[in-house]
């Protein structure tokens, strides 16, 4: 076991470098405690230890007492906290969010190499099996890997391939005491009842290989995922970013099978930190399928729309004007839209405008003097406008959200498509429009 963990840090770690050990005091952490202590004998590094209160047990403030002294006396540095705040629903996942809160903070203020957790074999089958009955896809059945990135913190696992039983021999051997945690076996808890009682029943039927089998599928399943990062990789690189925004051209996926179709999907909103369920993952994925010419989605933050084959993530609304707003020379604001309006020197520029340039938050055109931006809803002769801006594939959300150039109730041109009424626009008539958007 400890050639395991030796072979580990050879590979991985850096010299003179510092780790944090979350520890339990639980048998699996202080025997990964102890390996470590041994090790720190013949490698050039540093360890502290963190430990967190749940608070679910009465008696856990005394053994935390008791856990500090214990590693104080071994001289190591002992970091701890309690979770005060109490939730009724989702206790397992209420506690890992505030441990990761925590161990994201000491990483910030020490600069610890890595974390490390003193999950096993056994710990790994849990993951699997419990997913693969939660239903969740084949390239995420993998559970935990060795070496893992949370945020900003690394996170390692060198004891994945050690079971339960071999880290209680290697306690009893060396006469190592730890605390007993019930609330490993508590059946509030998902992971109490799987211990408790699917794991024995499917170990008394299945055999030895039923967790050898579960690990072989974990493996294969990253592999699969591995290979489905290489090929959607350079695609997600493609989201075009900007301040309203992001988006991604559709039509991109077409060389991809359906199977990386749906992975670039899961990718794309884990990389747009969207939590999605499974079921509108599926809706959106179905949505682009088809190739639907217009949906739309509603997530807390963000609204996710499919429209024109582009999939996009409006996270802030263009300005929307209730009323008219006359152009003349000088600096305007809205929101977050900045116009600044002075001579123009070319009035060709008029042609240039389009969507992708308002997306990226800049724009400098040439407009008609005496005109005004109006909100498109106040206009009742838009045909030859929405034609044009069809022809160049504007999205329709835009037009509905974007102000266009007007003069009375004419629209002269808009800020989408390079729509203009005015054959000739001669530069001594117009205006130059800077647009910037934050």
């Amino acid at each position: 076991m400890i050639n395991l963990l030796e072979k580990f840090l050879e590979k991985n770690l850096r010299k003179k470098s510092s780790l944090l050990l979350a520890f339990s005091g639980g048998g699996d952490s202080t025997a990964l405690l102890h390996l470590l202590l041994e090790l720190k004998k013949s490698y050039s590094f540093t360890f502290d230890v963190a430990h967190v209160d749940h608070g679910w047990r009465e008696d856990s403030q005394n053994e935390q007492v008791t856990l500090e002294n214990k590693v104080k006396n071994l001289g190591l540095t002992f970091h701890k906290t309690r979770i005060e705040e109490k939730v009724t629903n989702n206790l397992e996942d209420h506690g890992r969010k505030c441990r990761l809160k925590f161990f994201e903070d000491l990483n910030k203020t020490h600069g610890y190499q890595a974390i490390l957790f003193a999950h096993h074999k056994d710990d790994l089958v849990e993951t699997v099996l419990k997913r693969v009955l939660e239903g969740a896809n084949l390239f995420n059945l993998y559970g935990m890997k060795p070496i893992s990135k949370q945020g900003r913190l690394t996170i390692w696992r060198p004891l994945l391939q050690v079971t339960k039983n071999e880290l209680e021999d290697y306690l009893h051997e060396n006469k190592i005491e730890y605390i007993h945690d019930p609330t490993n076996l508590d059946t509030r808890f998902l992971r109490g009842r799987m211990r408790k009682t699917i794991l024995p029943f499917l170990n008394e039927n299945f055999g030895k290989e039923f967790s050898n089998n579960l690990a072989l599928l974990a493996s294969r399943s990253y592999d699969l995922k591995e290979s489905l990062e290489v090929r959607t990789s350079e695609l997600l690189n493609k989201l075009v970013k900007g301040p309203l925004g992001s988006y991604f051209d559709l039509n991109l996926l077409d060389l991809l099978t359906i199977n990386e179709q749906k992975f670039f999907f899961y990718s794309l909103f884990k990389q747009e930190n969207i939590s999605i369920s499974r079921i509108n993952l599926q809706e959106i994925f179905t949505w682009s399928l088809n190739k639907d010419s217009y949906k739309q989605i509603q997530f807390k933050d963000v609204t996710v729309i499919i429209d024109r084959q582009k999939i996009f993530f409006l996270k802030q609304s263009p300005l929307s004007l209730p009323t008219s707003m006359p152009l003349s020379m000088g600096v305007l604001t809205k929101g977050n839209w900045k116009i600044t309006l002075e001579k123009c020197d070319d009035s060709s520029k008029w042609k240039e405008s389009s969507w992708q340039d308002l997306w990226h938050g800049n724009m400098d055109i040439c407009i008609p003097k005496g005109t005004k931006l109006l909100n498109p809803s106040q206009l009742k002769e838009l045909k030859s406008l929405t034609k044009w801006q069809s022809s160049k594939k504007v999205p329709v959300f835009l037009r509905k959200l974007v102000p266009v150039i007007a003069k009375g109730d004419e629209v002269v041109a808009d800020l989408l498509s390079g729509f203009k009424s005015i054959k000739d626009l001669k530069t001594e008539n117009s205006l130059k429009m800077k647009i910037e958007i934050k």
